[in-house]
Parts: structure tokens; C-alpha cells; sequence
């Protein structure tokens, strides 16, 4: 399944990260936070 963006979420700087599975998308962000992502980012 392809998932993206609204025009409006992706005109305001968010980004998309899919994954086929994963364990957890909240341990996902927790990685990106911990490593200096900014934010705005759906998992």
C-alpha cells in the first residue's frame, strides 16, 4: 500500500517515513527524536 502526504501536510514541512512493519512506530520516533530529528515526521 502507498500512503503520502496531503498537499497541505507536505507544504508545511512534514515528512513521510513507510515501512512495510515495524514494532513500533512510537520506538520509531523516539529513535528520530534522540538522534536530533526535528519533528514533523509520520511514521
Amino acid at each position: 500500500m502507498a500512503f503520502r502526504l496531503a498537499p497541505t501536510a507536505a507544504s508545511e514541512g512534514f515528512r513521510l517515513e513507510a515501512h512495510d512493519s515495524v514494532g513500533s512506530t512510537n520506538a520509531l520516533a523516539l529513535e528520530h527524536a534522540r538522534a536530533g530529528d526535528s519533528g514533523k515526521l509520520w511514521v
